[in-house]
């Protein structure tokens, strides 16, 4: 038996949404190209409620997308190390805390549960 558990934040379908503005979450790998993990990043992000779009972030004058590209974008095609990583979401300021979790998948996936900021659902 599959049981599965969605983030209050995420309206499954054929294409992902963020549930209050029903944008799309996911976007193909040519929206984003080489920068994966800035994708993982904005993902998150929008499920917290800091961004509204995270799928077009580039094309973002103004608000919290587009200071997300102002600093992903140096980022864009080389990636970030763990560390470079926890910096880049520190210097956001958008009241976001990294956090290193360590271990195999199945203690990602504990601290995961344990720790994410929802409020219950």
């Amino acid at each position: 038996m599959l049981i599965q558990k969605f983030h209050p934040e995420l309206r499954p379908g054929q294409q992902p949404v963020i549930a209050g503005s029903g944008n799309p979450l996911y976007s193909r790998q040519g929206h984003w190209d080489g920068g994966g993990i800035l994708h993982c990043v904005a993902m998150a992000l929008a499920l917290l409620g800091r961004l509204a779009d995270p799928v077009d972030t580039r094309r973002s004058d103004a608000g919290p997308e587009a200071s997300f590209w102002d600093r992903a974008w140096p980022h864009y095609l080389h990636g970030l190390t763990l560390s470079e990583l926890a910096s880049f979401i520190w210097e956001l300021d958008i009241g976001v805390r990294p956090i290193v979790a360590r271990g195999g998948p199945a203690t990602v996936l504990s601290f995961c549960e344990r720790d994410w900021p929802g409020d219950g659902r």
